[in-house]
């Protein structure tokens, strides 16, 4: 039995060199020697033994690949070898313009320019563009002229998302938000926990970058990137980075 194995090429992974080797090998032994094996049922047998190996050889070397940074070919397995190192992939980034704004006939003593406040674009090729501010400027007023001037005013181009969730620690142990968008710009990120629905007390999260330098009460958010390719975000666990408690209210707002 051993001089019959031994027939069987096991480097081969090729469906048809699979086949002829099997084939070689029963005839190679006296139980099934004298058969048919191009037109009886054997041979369907033959088939469906030589597709079972090429699969799970298949199978196996996909496997060792994912297993490697340098030979993976699925994001997702690039991604969690890329979390090993603490790289998180860049996401879409919205364009962005910088402008000069003058505001007239303002009669307060200065001007807030809201966070998301929106301008269009001159239509390119037919397309006019949405811009929108990324933050809270506040600008003091010209008494004399009665204007406020916005000087290198950074705009980017997107819509404004925002999101707002409950958190529980019975339905999310992690404290893991999946944020649905795909084109997301995470550089535009802004987290708000508020206490809960009845208390507008609130405190705002910054994206965390220094671990070190956490403690238990740092305000701080992670973000990552989840196997389905959206981004996602999460809290602390009251040792690194501050933890949420039940009822809080997390509004997460962004450009995509």
């Amino acid at each position: 039995m051993a001089g019959a194995n031994s027939n069987i090429q096991i480097t081969d992974l090729d469906f048809n060199t699979l086949k002829t080797n099997l084939k070689k090998y029963l005839q190679s032994q006296d139980t099934l020697k004298d058969y048919n094996y191009e037109g009886s049922a054997l041979s369907t047998l033959l088939d469906v033994l030589a597709y079972n190996t090429q699969y799970n050889a298949y199978y196996l070397n996909m496997v060792a690949n994912e297993m490697f940074l340098d030979s993976a070919i699925q994001r997702s397995s690039v991604v969690s070898h890329a979390k090993l190192l603490n790289y998180t992939p860049k996401s879409a980034t919205a364009p962005s313009a910088t402008i000069n704004l003058k505001v007239n006939q303002v009669t307060d003593a200065s001007l807030t320019l809201p966070k998301f406040t929106s301008f269009i674009s001159e239509a390119i090729d037919g397309v006019n563009y949405k811009f929108v501010t990324v933050d809270d400027i506040t600008n003091n007023t010209d008494t004399l002229n009665h204007s406020v001037t916005f000087t290198d005013l950074v705009i980017k181009q997107g819509e404004p998302v925002t999101l707002s969730f409950a958190y529980s620690s019975v339905e999310n142990p992690s404290s893991t938000i999946e944020l649905p968008d795909a084109n997301i710009d995470t550089t535009t990120i802004s987290v708000v926990v508020q206490q809960s629905s009845s208390n507008s007390s609130s405190e705002v999260f910054t994206l965390a970058e220094n671990f070190l330098s956490l403690d238990s009460t740092s305000a701080v958010y992670f973000l990552q990137e989840g196997t389905n390719g959206y981004y996602q975000i999460y809290f602390g666990d009251g040792i690194l980075g501050k933890s949420l408690v039940d009822g809080n209210q997390i509004v997460v707002s962004y450009i995509t």
